[in-house]
């Protein structure tokens, strides 16, 4: 969001501030999400440290690395099925307006749909046979 001033400049404090309050709570989350993952981590490894294979510092190191690369997992996976989506539905309007553009070229070719009508008509009559595309 942007506001005018009174001498006709903008005022982009507010899209920095809401830039902000988002990265803020995308931040709050992530480290919600790694210090529940880390407790959850230690809490069924526990064994490990008392059958003394691992120090309890060292079993919290390994939660928390395992756990912030699961995350970045999580971000990583969330951004390729974005670009998925963003292609799937690429596709689709180029498969539509392609569809759409050959079937008016093959009816205004089509001498027996409508050789008759004026071209401003004809185009008119295609466009709506077209229009399922």
């Amino acid at each position: 969001m942007s506001f005018s001033t009174i001498n006709g400049q903008s005022d982009s404090t507010s899209e920095s501030n809401e830039s902000e309050i988002y990265r803020s709570r995308r931040q709050i989350n992530q480290d919600n999400y790694i210090e529940t993952c880390k407790d959850e981590c230690v809490k069924s490894q526990i064994s490990a440290v008392i059958e003394h294979i691992y120090t309890l510092k060292e079993l919290h190191k390994m939660c928390s690395i395992g756990c912030q690369k699961e995350i970045e997992n999580i971000y990583e996976n969330n951004k390729q099925t974005k670009q998925q989506k963003i292609q799937d539905i690429d596709y689709s309007l180029k498969s539509i307006t392609s569809g759409k553009v050959d079937c008016e070229i093959k009816c205004l070719a089509n001498k027996d749909n409508n050789n008759l009508l004026q071209l401003k008509k004809r185009k008119e009559f295609c466009r709506n046979k077209c229009s399922i595309y």
